[in-house]
């Protein structure tokens, strides 16, 4: 009986410790994907012109609370593979901060606090900026867009939280992407 314990118990741990390794490897994986979403996010915002910096660029905050490396990976990849919005050069910066004032957008690039979260959705409205997450349960907590994943990858917006930022979005992209009312 000892033994039966002793062998479920390693069981059990090795599948507790590969399910932690799973999850872990599912958040990197939705960030990846996102990365790829969130430019095109960014390009059907009809007013993406309007929120350049004074040089003219698409300022983008890529947020984090406690994992810098995964903030500069994440911007490394979208350098390369989005280096413009609209025709707009993008420019990138890290931060743990949600003070968003003088960005065009936010991408949240790791699960963050729901206190970091609501002071960036506060802020993210006053600013009338897109605030987008990888994680597409932060949608119904206020976020503006994040990434729907089942059978097919579609963008999903919180209805709310576009009005509230007078943010309008194409009506084509609107018509393929999941909605949040």
């Amino acid at each position: 009986m000892r033994k039966f314990i002793a062998a479920a118990a390693v069981v059990f741990m090795t599948t507790a410790l590969a399910a932690g390794t799973r999850a872990g490897d599912m958040e990197q994986e939705r960030l990846w994907i996102s990365l790829d979403i969130f430019p095109r996010i960014l390009a059907v915002d009809l007013d993406i012109a309007r929120k350049v910096t004074p040089s003219g660029s698409v300022k983008v905050l890529m947020l984090y609370e406690d994992n810098k490396e995964r903030a500069d990976e994440a911007m490394a990849y979208l350098k390369k593979r989005a280096p413009h919005i609209s025709g707009l050069p993008m420019e990138l910066q890290s931060g743990a901060t949600a003070d968003c004032e003088g960005y065009s957008a936010v991408m949240i690039v790791e699960s963050i606090s729901d206190a970091l979260l609501k002071k960036a959705v506060t802020c993210a409205i006053e600013n009338k900026i897109i605030l987008f997450s990888p994680y597409e349960a932060d949608v119904r907590k206020g976020v503006t867009a994040s990434v729907q994943i089942q059978i097919k990858v579609a963008p999903y917006f919180n209805k709310a939280t576009l009005a509230k930022s007078q943010i309008q979005i194409h009506k084509a992209a609107l018509k393929y992407s999941q909605i949040y009312e």
